[in-house]
């Protein structure tokens, strides 16, 4: 009789342990995958550090290979993407589906970790006008803009030349 209640107790414990570690994998899931610039954007820093999924269809305004970056315009608008060093295929123009994980710097939430795969290409629309005190105060960054004015460079940084 001792026997089989200590196997009842030791099935009724394996039972419990189960349970409760299944409770603890699902309230772990994974967060749903962000899909559009503006989600991405309105994360807080550490939120956005935590790497969260992101799922977009956009359209690359401006891709720099030697820096690995790209910059992606979407339905909600533009954002800024840190590419893997293998992206050579990308163009401007180039509509693409990107899988990737937030990251967060000074300057703003961003893509990071991303695998692109384009599924078309189209010319890029007409760039937003923009005054160069507008361009100044950062409102439009990372969105395809033009502008009209004296713009002198500032010193050259690694090839590259900064305005």
């Amino acid at each position: 009789m001792i026997n089989s209640f200590a196997r009842y107790r030791a099935l009724c414990l394996l039972f419990l342990a189960v349970c409760l570690s299944s409770a603890s994998l699902a309230s772990t899931a994974p967060p749903a995958p962000l899909t559009t610039a503006q989600a991405v954007k309105n994360l807080s820093s550490s939120q956005a550090q935590s790497g969260f999924p992101i799922r977009l269809r956009g359209q690359i305004t401006y891709v720099d290979l030697s820096w690995n970056m790209m910059f992606l315009h979407c339905a909600t608008g533009p954002i800024f993407v840190a590419l893997p060093r293998l992206a050579n295929h990308l163009h401007a123009g180039d509509v693409v589906l990107l899988r990737g994980i937030t990251g967060a710097s000074p300057t703003g939430n961003y893509a990071q970790r991303v695998s692109l795969r384009v599924v078309s290409k189209k010319s890029l629309p007409a760039p937003k006008t923009v005054n160069l005190v507008a361009l100044g105060k950062g409102v439009d960054e990372n969105d395809y803009v033009s502008t009209e004015g004296v713009l002198r460079p500032n010193q050259p940084l690694q090839g590259h030349v900064h305005l």
